[in-house]
């Protein structure tokens, strides 16, 4: 799970417990205005392949987290509960794509689709 906040047009993607070990990360900042799109995915986690790993845990069904490269894209993942997940889609910044999820995936959606206009 990823806590989320907003602060001076920075969206901050702060992972907590395990997930850090996980994702081999604990923290990622988006500039709000990098963001494209964002939307509650629960079918995100589908599929086996998520692209070539470095670094991170995959294990189908499980848990996706780290960074993984496919088709040319970089994409973050830090997923165990495919209900609650988002999808973030963001151009100009370290990553295609970052696809977490939330306490609360409506919540957080409208937050930064908010903060974005």
């Amino acid at each position: 799970m990823v806590n989320v906040t907003i602060k001076e047009g920075i969206a901050a993607f702060e992972l907590k417990g395990l997930h850090k070990l996980w994702a081999l990360k604990s923290k990622i900042q988006i500039p709000i205005n990098s963001i494209k799109n964002v939307k509650k995915d629960p079918t995100a986690m589908k599929g086996i392949w998520k692209g070539v790993r470095i670094p991170g845990t995959h294990i189908p069904g499980i848990i996706v987290a780290g960074t993984f490269r496919s088709k040319g894209e970089k994409h973050f993942w830090d997923v165990t509960n495919k209900d609650k997940t988002i999808v973030i889609e963001i151009e100009d910044g370290p990553y295609e794509k970052v696809i977490v999820d939330v306490d609360n995936p409506e919540l957080i959606t409208a937050e930064l689709l908010s903060a974005k206009e």
